[in-house]
């Protein structure tokens, strides 16, 4: 935590900039970004991947995450959730412009992990794809990295002659997309806008109209959808600014004294009442 501290005061932090407020948007403007996400789902534009490298172990279930029912009297899985909502957006999209049953097709990128490739892909076929077509549906596996034992930093082995290694974390997309061949794909099926999503959140829309409408109207390269936090002792990441460029920062990072700013609120001084100045919290 000190070296921590010694980072901050040693970098230039700001709170994010382009923030998007829908809050504060008109509902002609929300409008308007919601139609024209709508009209490049309906071009075919727009892709939703999900990152589903992750195993269920923490939630006390052996398989893959994804495939994990969140306990409700359904008893759907993340997968069926996601794949249902983006069957669901098809369809909006197809009554709206008028077109014919199946005329919408949303391409599902599953970035999977070594530790879950073949259970993952199991589980989608021994389901029927959740109603999506299977052709649409595109699996691809991240990357591993060594494990390293703290804090001597030594490699942990998995047998006397093998080190022991682990899924690359959120981060390997990048490459993962690459070198699988997935982003070849994208340019290929004429996908010009991806919207990339945790399996985690169990409630996101996948290719979200409006976000994605959002990030195209305000010609924005990348966005990131968040919300505010709570108040400033609730543990999540927030993004910010750092030596000029987009960060996250884990709130064991934020020194105590950022975490308490606020801002300006009509004439309240900042520090006493306001939104938190750090408080935009990941929702991915």
């Amino acid at each position: 935590h000190e070296s921590s501290l010694k980072m901050f005061k040693n970098s230039k932090l700001q709170p994010p900039s382009g923030v998007l407020a829908l809050s504060k948007v008109s509902d002609f403007d929300k409008n308007g970004y919601y139609l024209t996400g709508l009209e490049a789902i309906r071009d075919g534009k727009v892709a939703a991947l999900v990152l589903a490298g992750g195993q269920g172990t923490r939630l006390g279930y052996n398989g893959p995450k994804g495939a994990f029912s969140l306990g409700m009297p359904s008893n759907k899985s993340l997968f069926q959730y996601f794949s249902e909502k983006i069957l669901r957006l098809q369809v909006i999209a197809e009554k709206h412009f008028h077109l014919k049953s199946g005329a919408v097709a949303i391409p599902f990128f599953v970035m999977t992990s070594p530790l879950n490739d073949q259970s993952t892909k199991e589980f989608f076929r021994k389901n029927d794809f959740f109603g999506l077509c299977s052709a649409n549906v595109h699996f691809f596996s991240q990357g591993v990295l060594p494990c390293l034992k703290p804090p001597e930093g030594k490699f942990m082995l998995s047998s006397p002659y093998q080190i022991c290694c682990s899924p690359d974390g959120n981060g390997g997309l990048y490459k993962a997309l690459k070198t699988s061949g997935s982003l070849s794909k994208m340019k290929d099926i004429g996908v010009s806008y991806l919207h990339v999503f945790s399996v985690d959140n169990c409630l996101a829309i996948p290719a979200d109209p409006m976000y994605i409408g959002a990030c195209i109207g305000e010609n924005s390269e990348c966005g990131c959808q968040c919300v505010w936090k709570k108040d400033s002792k609730e543990k999540v990441g927030i993004a910010a600014i750092k030596n000029n460029k987009p960060c996250i920062v884990e709130y064991t990072e934020l020194p105590e004294s950022f975490r308490e700013l606020r801002e300006s609120s009509g004439t309240s001084p900042v520090g006493v009442e306001g939104r938190l100045v750090y408080g935009a919290a990941l929702e991915v």
